[in-house]
């Protein structure tokens, strides 16, 4: 189902004379559609949780559009949700990423999920990197505001944030720091670390949502195989006060036109 919605969303988005030349595809503009699937795996005899997703959308030059199909499946239960995204450039050295999530009818995922995220440069190679994230589930809703910074030196790109999450006057902090090492210069190619700690946002059972302590890490590279076709693989690491630790494997497809 979920390469069936991809494929339509393709054929909606795309226009109606596309060239067949040497255009590049690494840098924009282009369209692409994805797909998705990966699995958590617990530490105990908890029933994996998984997550499929299906996009498409548009890359520009100074605006980016998408939107994607997703289904989750955690504690034997399964969501269905909608996202779309957007990403406008402001003017030299700015630009707004915004994304909305809605799953209405949702019970182990946030029913809407609003996130909007400024990157604006400062200086040679640095930017800050403030973000707002409003999160509505089934039993609360809770307000994440963060704020962060990036640098980027020759391959390498490096950046820090600093997260608040606010839910019914209780307040928890989380810090998550980053590093990419891209394989040249405008390269699609790349090998990503990721690491988390702190108090999150977690769905520990159906109607249940709380702040825990939670630690994370992540591994994910990305390759172009071919003029139009990359591949995506990610590792994962996570530690739940609450719940048995989990460990996740995402495979990913893109192709680009």
């Amino acid at each position: 189902m979920i390469m069936q919605i991809a494929l339509q969303l393709a054929v909606a988005l795309t226009p109606d004379s596309v060239s067949t030349g040497p255009r590049s595809l690494t840098t924009p503009p282009w369209y692409e559609a994805a797909i998705s699937t990966g699995a958590e795996i617990f530490a105990s005899r908890l029933s994996a949780w998984r997550v499929s997703t299906a996009s498409v959308g548009y890359r520009g030059k100074k605006a980016s559009h998408g939107i994607e199909a997703i289904v989750v499946s955690r504690f034997d239960r399964t969501n269905y949700a909608v996202a779309v995204d957007e990403a406008v450039q402001l003017g030299k050295g700015a630009y707004v990423a915004a994304r909305g999530q809605f799953s209405p009818r949702s019970t182990v995922i946030a029913r809407s999920d609003l996130s909007a995220t400024l990157y604006q440069a400062v200086g040679t190679g640095w930017e800050v990197i403030p973000s707002l994230r409003i999160m509505t589930f089934p039993d609360v809703s809770v307000r994440i505001l963060g704020v962060g910074g990036g640098r980027y030196t020759g391959l390498w790109y490096f950046s820090g944030r600093t997260s608040v999450a606010i839910q019914k006057g209780e307040q928890a902090v989380a810090t998550t720091a980053q590093i990419r090492r891209y394989a040249a210069d405008a390269s699609p190619n790349f090998l990503n670390a990721s690491a988390s700690i702190g108090r999150e946002v977690v769905v520990l059972a159906p109607g249940n949502t709380e702040l825990q302590q939670t630690l994370s890490a992540s591994l994910r590279g990305q390759k172009l195989l071919s003029h139009r076709i990359g591949l995506s693989i990610g590792i994962s690491y996570e530690a739940i006060n609450s719940l048995p630790d989990r460990r996740g494997l995402t495979l990913s497809s893109f192709v680009r036109w």
